[in-house]
């Protein structure tokens, strides 16, 4: 518990400037809703020249665009990928920075088993992302009550944020995963940026031609927003992937790091 809290109250400083972040592009995007929608027509005939692969991508449905919950699911595509880094970062660096640092021979001759020790910072790293995606709902909702005048599906807004949470879930697990491998040289962040956007643009590719199982290749492609802001659900296959995902990442960290030679600073 004490090393759980510890890494809790270490992340305050990190909750405040990426619950931030996220507020602050969706705050930026979302101000521009009113235009968009009292301009409807020119603003879907831009969107219309743009290919349908950048569409695809951003999750914008030219019908849609300038209703709410349409507008919304392409302002909620940036937020995602924002979401995917911080995720990424934390997963990377949650166990690999007693490596980084020298401390890990400090804290694994501690009397407490080291799967213990592994399942409270892999908590309190998820935690952290939890309390940042609340915070941004919260936000989030009371901009779109302003910005809409409270006219949108307040379901279709919830199914249309939960995504985040999942894909911060591969995007964290994926890098506790990579973080097992690493040796003490290495820098998180390299790693953290390309990993998420080379999955972002790789979703360009599959966007629009991936067909049901391709689009799997890439984690911002699995949630399609059309689809729940159609049917107002989400589609079977790609929460199946995003367990099976996040079972192997974190399911590596735990075998690799529960046996690996640690050593401490020389």
């Amino acid at each position: 518990m004490n090393i759980f809290l510890y890494e809790l109250k270490a992340a305050r400083k990190s909750i405040v400037i990426w619950t931030s972040s996220l507020i602050g592009i969706a705050l930026l995007y979302l101000s521009f809703y009113r235009g968009i929608a009292n301009d409807a027509t020119a603003c879907k005939a831009v969107m219309s020249s743009y290919p349908p692969a950048l569409r695809a991508l951003l999750g914008v449905s030219v019908d849609l665009l300038t209703s709410p919950s349409g507008y919304y699911a392409m302002v909620v595509s940036f937020v995602v990928l924002c979401g995917a880094i911080q995720a990424m970062n934390l997963g990377l660096s949650i166990l690999f920075k007693e490596t980084q640092n020298g401390t890990v021979d400090f804290l694994y001759v501690k009397p407490i088993s080291r799967l213990k020790i592994i399942s409270s910072k892999l908590s309190a790293a998820l935690i952290t992302v939890a309390i940042t995606d609340l915070i941004y709902f919260c936000a989030a909702l009371g901009m779109m009550s302003i910005v809409t005048n409270n006219e949108f599906n307040v379901k279709v807004f919830v199914l249309l944020n939960v995504p985040l949470l999942f894909i911060q879930l591969i995007f964290f697990s994926l890098g506790a995963g990579i973080s097992a491998f690493l040796n003490r040289s290495r820098s998180i962040l390299p790693i953290s940026l390309s990993t998420v956007f080379g999955f972002y643009f790789l979703g360009t590719f599959v966007a629009t031609d991936g067909g049901k199982y391709g689009r799997l290749i890439s984690p911002f492609k699995y949630f399609d927003s059309n689809f729940i802001i159609f049917n107002g659900r989400y589609e079977t296959l790609p929460l199946v992937a995003t367990a099976v995902l996040a079972a192997v990442g974190l399911g590596v960290a735990y075998f690799v790091y529960g046996r690996k030679d640690l050593q401490g600073r020389a």
